[in-house]
């Protein structure tokens, strides 16, 4: 069933010809930008690092009463115990870059509010779809057998798109910048304003001193980009979006910026508008969630064709060996 214009929507794609010409239509509707993000479950919900880390360390941690509650210190606590040590090993960011330093942190697997985000649909398909040394994603226990695929997994892979123009123009208005024409990102002729305000909230003080702070954060999230960017963000076309309210979790700072609910949970997958339901005017929703076709090896066949592998991503030694999983599968 088709949804009315909608500010949230979830599709399903049949097959790999539906992911052609969605990403078509993506590309065409006037002036929206997009962010993507690949998941290789359905289920999976927007979570940054440091809250994945939350839900398992702090889980039923005395004296909290959420698992989030002061995680903003946490975070500078994570950060400030980085810091100290990272010069050791050639990295030079300015110190007052905070937003610099959190990427940097992230880059290398630590725990941080940002979350990782691609300009490209289908590198976003890549990082869905990709094959590991798990294998394909896991067989879910309440499944039904019926729908299995041909690689034996019973779960869709999903692409969340977020129209990061409005987010951006949204998150500066609230933030009284006065730039609600600008381009996402923070180049340096563009960034100084919204994230002086930004960096204002969350308490930064020269020499990242910690202080408690009790003012309640408005729920926002702003899309970002690097002003130096590296390697490997470079060849994935990177991008993060920040949440301001650390306390909060990912997905409320986001809904939060739209003036959005919540979703409770994802709506069931065999209920989800086919591609062809969809309005084709480019009216399109600030956040979609697309579930691609479950022939995975057809489709990353298709990347392959791009020359979106694991070697081109991920620039090194380190993409190419992750780049010879391919051989054990076909």
């Amino acid at each position: 069933m088709a949804q009315s214009n909608p500010k949230r929507l979830d599709v399903k794609l049949e097959k790999w010809t539906e992911a052609f010409e969605l990403a078509e239509k993506l590309s065409k509707v006037r002036r929206a930008q997009w962010f993507f993000r690949g998941h290789s479950d359905e289920d999976w919900h927007l979570k940054s690092t440091l809250e994945r880390a939350a839900g398992h360390y702090r889980k039923n941690k005395p004296g909290l009463r959420r698992e989030l509650d002061g995680l903003g210190d946490v975070e500078r606590r994570v950060l400030i115990a980085f810091h100290r040590a990272a010069r050791l090993h050639g990295v030079n960011i300015p110190e007052n870059d905070y937003l610099d330093w959190l990427a940097m942190l992230q880059h290398h697997g630590g725990p941080t509010r940002l979350l990782d985000f691609t300009r490209s649909f289908w590198v976003g398909v890549f990082f869905a779809i990709q094959p590991t040394v798990q294998g394909w994603p896991k067989q879910k226990k309440d499944a039904d057998k019926t729908k299995k695929d041909k690689e034996g997994s019973y779960n869709n892979n999903a692409v969340w798109a977020i129209q990061s123009r409005k987010l951006w123009e949204k998150a500066v208005k609230r933030l009284d910048t006065k730039q609600e024409k600008f381009r996402p990102g923070i180049a340096a002729d563009r960034r100084s304003v919204a994230w002086q305000q930004c960096a204002k909230k969350i308490a930064l003080r020269r020499g990242w001193r910690m202080r408690r702070v009790d003012e309640k954060k408005p729920l926002l999230a702003l899309p970002l980009e690097l002003e130096q960017m590296n390697e490997r963000m470079l060849a994935q076309r990177g991008c993060f979006i920040f949440p301001l309210a650390a306390g909060n979790s990912f997905e409320e700072n986001l809904y939060g910026t739209f003036r959005m609910k919540v979703p409770d949970k994802h709506p069931d997958p065999d209920e989800l508008p086919a591609l062809r339901d969809m309005k084709s005017n480019g009216d399109f929703p600030l956040v979609m969630r697309i579930l691609l076709p479950r022939e995975k090896k057809r489709g990353y066949r298709i990347l392959e064709d791009m020359n979106i592998t694991a070697a081109t991503l991920f620039p090194g030694l380190a993409g190419l060996a992750l780049s010879t999983y391919r051989n054990v599968w076909q």
